[in-house]
């Protein structure tokens, strides 16, 4: 179990003892963040999802902020640290000792994504999530 705490502009928020901490954008946060108890989002509203990842409290839960905000999660001190890695993506993968932080801002440029068929997000939530069906 890690100690990680949140910071959001410098401002320190919270301290999760938790397996991890998801920070997601609207794009992300119906997948993974989803699973671990975080919020759906409409990829048109501009904010990060801070969701703790099997916190050991009940009282812990997704926070939402805006993405002009920036985000920082810092990993327990001390000579027993546990080592940790950080995953951006599912994809890219780096180890962390205690005392290592890692900032979240939003980028200066945004992607630009193909969309095939002419499927809204409302529908795509029917489908993935098989809402609707009776």
């Amino acid at each position: 179990m890690l100690q990680l705490d949140t910071y959001v502009n410098d401002k320190f928020i919270v301290t999760h003892s938790a397996d991890g901490i998801i920070v997601a954008s609207p794009t992300g946060s119906t997948a993974y963040s989803l699973s671990a108890g975080g919020p759906i989002v409409h990829p048109d509203v501009s904010v990060f999802v801070i969701t703790p990842i099997c916190p050991h409290t009940l009282a812990a839960r997704s926070l939402v902020v805006p993405d002009t905000e920036r985000v920082k999660i810092v990993g327990q001190c001390g000579p027993d640290g546990p080592n940790m890695m950080l995953t951006i993506d599912g994809q890219l993968g780096e180890d962390l000792r205690g005392c290592d932080s890692v900032e979240i801002e939003m980028a200066e440029f945004k992607a630009k994504l193909v969309q095939i068929a002419a499927e809204s997000f409302y529908d795509k939530l029917q489908t993935r999530l098989r809402w609707g069906e009776r």
